[in-house]
Order: structure tokens, then C-alpha cells, then sequence
């Protein structure tokens, strides 16, 4: 039976966006006014949503985006707390961000852009409201595979699942990689084609160093459930006859962790990179199956490299690292969807990061180049990236 809209003005306006909460219901308002970006919050039983919607000729911009999520964000009760700013990329325009919070605090988000307009904006704000319906999907937290000691003359620090602390003075400890949720992105790019990434953000929680925070930026507990995808022209027109693509290939794509975006989280030389996988330049076409942590806790990650291959260059001094995908645009990975993953772990200043303040913790970014296989010049780079903001209160 449909359920008939319930609508409720809230008193304060969020600025200058009209805010609107919602029961659930199976109608869509009207999105996305030309002169008005319209923020929509829906509660469900286990996390409430607060959507975002723009258009190509009035798109959202970082500065709003981050604006309202700072707002947002002083409602959480939880300790750590966490959204995504999203990278403005040549071409495109934002025109969906999406944030599910969790009753614990760990969230999910999801960002839509497009690069062209014959991308159809009613269905993409549809697919937005859709994934905000969906069950919270937290990813559980990873354990130690065995308990270590505290060092002498140190205490342990214990975070609790609500963010709250406590000191472990003696015996052992038990660290474990904590999930914070994730992050998706996507670009819809006819006629050439599409790209997606999605990454999970985990922290790792009771361990034996009191001067540092160890990120990860990495899969879910299976190792499979982040991905860095392209939907080429080619698939999309001759499998699914879809005529706003053009026969387009896959035909290279670039992965980058950038980790030093604010140096004074880094206060010396022994903050940053601490792993990076895949490491090392891997052959393709193939799949690996790897393990990423630290501090004896690990979890796998699944690794599909195409024709040609991946190759992984690191820059330790600014901290980032470039995954490189070539693409030979005859075989499967060229002309088909294409998925990978890769996965990294930095240390920062725990002192610096809990001083109350918001701090820019990594970038993700993912870029793939469409091309026409006859003539590489015909040819067109879709990006999507995000910047992980974390606050410890």
C-alpha cells in the first residue's frame, strides 16, 4: 500500500538551505531548485539521513557541503566524528551528497556528480533517497589475532565503542582496527562512460602506542567490499542498449592516497606511511589476495589487476601514494566493467588530532581516461575524490 508523505517544517533554517524532515514514504518531492539546494533529513529505526541535492546549473560546492555537515555533526553524541568534503574535479558538478549516521556514530556517504547534462538528474536524486532507505550496512571491527603486552613504564589506552576512553595500566591488550563507515563517490559521464570508489576508513583502537593514531583507508572485513570501478561507454551501448554512450574503452586509471594534508599532524618523520598494498608493481591479467594492517591486526584485501598491469609509486616525504592502471583496450578489462582495490595505513599526532577541532585526515581520489581505441585523442578523464574529515571531541 503507499504510504501517503508526511511533512514537517523544522523552525531553524540550516542558513540559507530549506530543511525539511521527513517520515518515510514512497513519493519524491521536488528536487533540487534552481535558486534553492534543498536538505532532506529522514530518520529510520537504527540511523537517520540527511541528503543534499543540487542540479548541473545550481550544483552543491565543498565550502556548503562542509558548512551543514559541521552543523549536522553537533547533533552526534559520539566521541569521534566524521564526514567527507568532496574534491571539486574538472567538469563536473555535485549535484547529490548523501550522510547515514549510525546510533553508534559510524556513518555512510554517498556523492553524486555528473559531467554532462544529458545524465538524468531525476533518477540519480532518486538512487540517492533509495540508498538512504537501505539498512545500515557497518562493516564489524576487526580483532587482534593475539593479544600483546603493555611496554614497560607505558599505560594503554582503551577506546570504548562510544568513543569514551580509559587507561589500561598493566597486563595485556587487546588492539583491534575500529570501522568509522564509508565512503562512496560516483561520476556519470556520457557518452563516455561511467566511475565509481568506495572505501572504508578504520582506526586502529587499544593499542600499545600513546603518541599515535593509526588510519586505514582500506576494504571491508572480506577485503571485498571497496571497490574502484569503471563502466565504460562500450559496455554500457552494446550490452545494455543504452544510446546516451558511445562505444568508449577503458583505457588507463589512476588510484592516489594522499595522507600529509595537514603537516602538523605529521610532526616529525616517524608520522605517516606506515604500509601500502598493493607495494609493488603487479602483472595483469590476474587477481591477489593480500592482508593490510598493523600492529598484528589485519584484514585481507582482493586485488583484480587488468591488461597491462598496476604499477604503485610512493612519495614518503609528502606522504601519498599512486596506484596506476593500464588498460589494453581489446581485451575484457578494456571494454567491460572493470573493479579494483588498494588499500593504505598512516600514523598521525594523537596530541594534534585531539584538540576539538576538525582536521583534514586523508584524500582518496580515483581518475579513469575513456578512449576511442582507433583514435586515442577522441578521449575524456572522469574523476571522482573526497577528503575524510575527522573531529575527536
Amino acid at each position: 500500500m503507499q504510504q501517503k508523505v508526511a511533512w514537517f517544517m523544522v523552525g531553524v533554517l540550516l542558513g540559507s538551505l530549506f530543511f525539511v524532515i521527513a517520515e518515510q514514504n514512497s513519493d519524491i518531492p521536488e528536487l533540487g531548485e534552481e535558486n534553492n539546494v534543498q536538505v532532506e533529513l529522514l530518520n529510520f529505526q537504527n540511523h537517520t539521513a540527511f541528503l543534499l541535492y543540487g542540479t548541473p546549473k545550481n550544483p552543491l560546492t565543498p565550502s556548503l557541503i562542509s558548512q551543514k555537515m559541521d552543523e549536522i555533526m553537533k547533533l552526534g553524541k559520539s566521541g569521534y566524528k566524521m564526514y567527507a568534503i568532496p574534491i571539486e574535479t574538472p567538469g563536473s558538478k555535485i549535484i547529490g551528497y548523501g550522510i547515514k549516521i549510525h546510533q553508534d556514530g559510524t556513518v555512510e556517504i554517498k556523492i553524486q556528480r555528473v559531467r554532462s547534462r544529458a545524465a538524468n538528474i531525476t533518477k540519480i536524486h532518486e538512487n540517492l533517497r533509495n540508498w538512504a532507505k537501505e539498512p545500515f550496512q557497518r562493516a564489524p571491527d576487526i580483532k587482534a589475532e593475539r593479544p600483546i603486552g603493555v611496554p614497560k613504564g607505558y599505560a594503554v589506552k582503551a577506546v570504548r565503542n562510544d568513543g569514551s576512553e580509559t587507561v589500561l595500566a598493566q597486563g595485556t591488550t587487546e588492539p583491534y582496527w575500529h570501522n568509522f563507515g564509508s565512503i562512496k563517490d560516483e561520476v556519470f559521464d556520457p557518452p563516455y562512460g561511467n566511475v565509481y570508489a568506495k572505501a572504508y576508513y578504520w582506526g586502529l583502537w587499544d593499542d600499545n602506542d600513546p603518541n599515535r593514531e593509526y588510519f586505514m583507508v582500506a576494504g571491508d572485513q572480506y577485503g571485498t567490499g571497496a571497490y574502484y570501478r569503471s563502466d565504460p561507454g562500450y559496455e554500457l551501448r552494446n550490452e545494455w542498449g543504452n544510446s546516451d554512450y558511445l562505444p568508449y574503452r577503458n583505457y588507463e586509471g589512476n588510484i592516489y592516497h594522499k595522507w600529509k594534508l595537514e603537516p602538523s599532524l605529521y610532526p616529525d618523520s616517524d608520522f605517516g606511511l606506515e604500509v601500502v598494498e598493493p607495494g609493488t608493481p603487479l602483472d595483469g591479467s590476474a587477481t591477489y589476495t593480500l592482508s593490510i594492517g598493523y600492529g598484528g591486526v589485519s584484514l585481507p584485501i582482493v586485488v583484480v589487476v587488468p591488461s597491462y598491469g598496476m604499477y604503485v609509486a610512493v612519495d614518503g616525504g609528502e606522504e601519498r601514494v599512486k596506484w596506476g592502471l593500464n588498460f589494453d583496450m581489446y581485451s575484457n578489462s578494456g571494454m567491460y566493467s572493470f573493479q579494483t582495490r588498494v588499500a593504505s595505513v598512516a600514523s598521525v599526532s594523537e596530541s594534534a588530532l585531539k584538540d576539538g577541532q576538525w582536521h583534514s585526515i586523508v584524500e582518496t581520489d580515483y581518475e579513469v581516461t575513456f578512449a576511442n581505441p582507433l583514435h586515442i585523442s577522441d578521449s575524456d578523464t572522469a574523476r571522482v575524490g573526497w577528503i575524510w574529515m575527522v573531529k575527536v571531541d
